[in-house]
């Protein structure tokens, strides 16, 4: 996840825009930039006099927002930068989400591989058992035939666990940013996902918390804020001029001169950008009520799911294997007594291959559902690798 989250091309490029984004955010909540003037009034247009004569001025001009207006641009800044965190903590949680995916798909399909190969063998053992039974006139052709087309039915499924392989190796090393990494063997200790899934059953989420939400929440607000700033669009912002220099000849005496110019308001008076910022504020009231709805009805689905998956679980290490596994080892005993053949023990350990083949599917779907209530419940995931972009100050 480390790795990931350092080298993953789309967080990097998340985070870039995000930066981008509460950069501009910054700019726009600071004063206009005054203007230096430079003037020449008063100057002769013909006859032998110097343009030098006529009245000279240097000057600073700068526009003064209303009262009001740079604190809601700067608190606006500030709801972009809470924003954008959130946001980046959303791509940084689905990020983490699909690494966990991806390397237990490995690992299941490397478990499941070996238990695919291991059934290969044992139906080409029984392949091979039948048809020695068939020359001794014990069974029927038919038998051996259908033994046959069991071997090459699974040689066919070991083939899907490769590509399978394959296909998650090759999703787990462009998440982390690598695809040219070589593969390698994964750590071979199987998480306790019985012990985690109990865990976040316990848990009582805080939807609040959850980063979508918050991206929500303060998008909202920004939007809220934007709306009260186009309320005092109305208002123009005065522009003031201030300059210094000499006059026209021949008195050629010290001058100052001051300027306050207003503009008229709007033609509109500023209603249609009111309009607009109204209606992305309930546009945007909206998407967070929406935000809350959605992360509730993923919590509950998920939920769900990870209840379903545990028993499921728990019911093939409590139940079914161990069962299967007594069984075998009756089995072997009665083979090891002479009371039944090799073709029994041979059907035994098959229908034991294929339950563990199961079990490990079902595993991999509560793995599925724990990586995703983990994203979504925040657990497993520190909020402090979110980088901070920038620090607006009030």
């Amino acid at each position: 996840m480390e790795l990931a989250l350092r080298n993953n091309p789309e967080v990097r490029a998340v985070r870039a825009q995000a930066e981008a984004t509460v950069a501009r955010a910054q700019a726009a909540a600071l004063w206009p930039s005054p203007a230096l003037d430079l003037a020449l009034e008063d100057a002769p247009a013909a006859g032998k006099r110097s343009l030098t004569e006529g009245k000279q001025t240097l000057g600073l001009t700068q526009t003064v927002p209303w009262p009001g207006k740079q604190g809601l641009d700067r608190a606006a800044a500030r709801a972009v930068q809470q924003a954008q965190q959130a946001a980046l903590a959303v791509h940084q949680r689905h990020l983490v989400r699909e690494v966990k995916v991806a390397f237990l798909q490995v690992l299941a399909a490397e478990q499941a591989l070996a238990l695919a190969q291991e059934r290969v063998r044992l139906a080409e053992a029984a392949a091979s058992n039948l048809q020695e039974r068939v020359a001794a006139g014990d069974a029927w052709d038919t038998e051996r035939l259908q033994a046959e087309l069991t071997a090459a039915r699974l040689r066919n499924e070991t083939m899907v666990w490769q590509e399978r392989r394959a296909q998650a190796w090759t999703t787990l090393k462009s998440l982390l940013g690598q695809p040219d990494l070589a593969e390698s063997a994964l750590c071979r200790e199987v998480p306790d996902l019985l012990h985690q899934a109990k865990r976040l059953l316990d848990t009582v989420p805080d939807t609040t918390r959850s980063p979508e939400v918050q991206a929500a929440e303060w998008q909202r607000h920004q939007a809220e804020l934007e709306w009260r700033r186009a309320r005092l669009e109305m208002f123009p912002d005065p522009t003031l001029t201030v300059a210094a220099g000499r006059g026209a000849a021949p008195d050629r005496d010290a001058i100052v001169e001051l300027r306050l110019s207003l503009p008229l308001p709007p033609w509109d008076g500023g209603q249609r950008r009111r309009q607009e910022a109204r209606a992305r504020m309930e546009a945007a009231s909206a998407m967070a009520s929406a935000a809350r709805a959605r992360q509730q009805r993923n919590l509950e689905a998920v939920r769900a799911r990870l209840r379903s998956g545990a028993e499921q679980v728990a019911r093939d290490h409590e139940e079914n294997l161990p069962r299967a596994r007594a069984m075998l080892q009756w089995i072997e005993i009665a083979v090891a007594e002479g009371r039944l053949g090799t073709a029994e023990l041979l059907s035994a350990r098959q229908m034991l291959a294929e339950w563990e083949l199961a079990s490990w599917e079902r595993w991999l779907e509560l793995a599925q559902a724990v990586a995703e209530y983990e994203a979504l419940i925040g657990s497993a995931f520190s909020d402090t690798t979110t980088p901070q972009l920038f620090q607006i100050s009030p």
